[in-house]
């Protein structure tokens, strides 16, 4: 009976299972970069006005935070919420501005959403 996982499955000889090692650490791989692309696509919603109160809510610019002109005002940075706990890393408020100061400084002054999607796949994934 063939799997839709069968290339996943546990093979029976020693050389294979080292490649099945490779294909399952390369799979979790990209998996951490599609839930970042995800992440990513969901600040930039919310930074443009195009995603839920809820959720815009979480996400502001340093230079909207505060009444003082910064000099971080000009790289496009979000304000980081403080958590207490590793569950509290792991929340959109946390995890999203976190992520998102970390791109590079072209992808987070992208005004297109087109031109936002096509240099976040390329720098994530190299393509």
């Amino acid at each position: 009976m063939n799997s839709r996982f069968e290339k996943y499955d546990m093979p029976k000889n020693d050389t294979s299972k080292v490649n099945y090692v490779i294909k399952v650490q390369i799979c979790r791989h990209a998996v951490r970069q599609r839930v970042d692309l995800k992440i990513a696509f969901l600040v930039f919603q919310c930074l443009t006005g195009h995603a839920p109160a809820y959720l815009a809510d979480d996400c502001q610019l340093t230079a909207d935070a505060s009444a003082r002109r910064h000099r971080s005002a000009d790289t496009a940075k979000c304000v980081v919420r403080r958590t207490y706990n590793n569950f509290g890393d792991r929340c959109f408020a946390s995890a999203g501005p976190r992520l998102w100061n970390t791109l590079p400084l072209n992808l987070r002054l992208c005004d297109s959403l087109g031109q936002f999607k096509r240099s976040l796949k390329t720098f994530l994934f190299g393509l």
